[in-house]
């Protein structure tokens, strides 16, 4: 087989695509896989909020991380979604193309208080973004 015509086979996947040349294995994306074992689908169904942590938001997460599947599928059931960030380096359109209804930054010397407050601080925003928008 032609290896790196794999499509998942580059960078990270290298190791895989060993185990597809010398198993017959598949590759399939790891976000999909995992989002089904732990019945992400399923929880969406009853589910009023989804909040997702990234270090580091910016374009590359949308190109494939985990968390840009988890914001795919929150849009499909209609579920809003925010994020906590430890950077966020977009601006707030691309921020609500990835669908995205609220977002905020930890930072601060103590772990369980900065992600308390910028989870109070997305949440804020989303709250905030609902109301300057007309309803459908």
């Amino acid at each position: 087989r032609d290896i790196p015509s794999v499509p998942g086979s580059g960078a990270a996947g290298g190791t895989a695509a060993a185990a597809v040349a010398v198993l017959g294995a598949s590759l399939r994306p790891g976000a999909t896989t995992i989002a089904h074992l732990v019945g992400l689908p399923d929880a969406l169904v009853t589910a009023d909020l989804v909040i997702v942590g990234e270090g580091r938001l910016d374009d590359q997460t949308a190109r494939g991380k985990a968390m840009s599947h988890v914001l795919h599928l929150a849009r499909e059931m209609n579920v809003p979604a925010i994020a906590i960030c430890g950077q966020i380096d977009l601006d707030d359109e691309a921020l609500h193309g990835m669908g995205l209804a609220g977002w905020s930054t930890a930072s601060g010397p103590n772990a369980r208080t900065a992600v308390a407050e910028a989870t109070s601080r997305a949440i804020s925003t989303w709250r905030s973004e609902r109301l300057r928008r007309p309803a459908p």
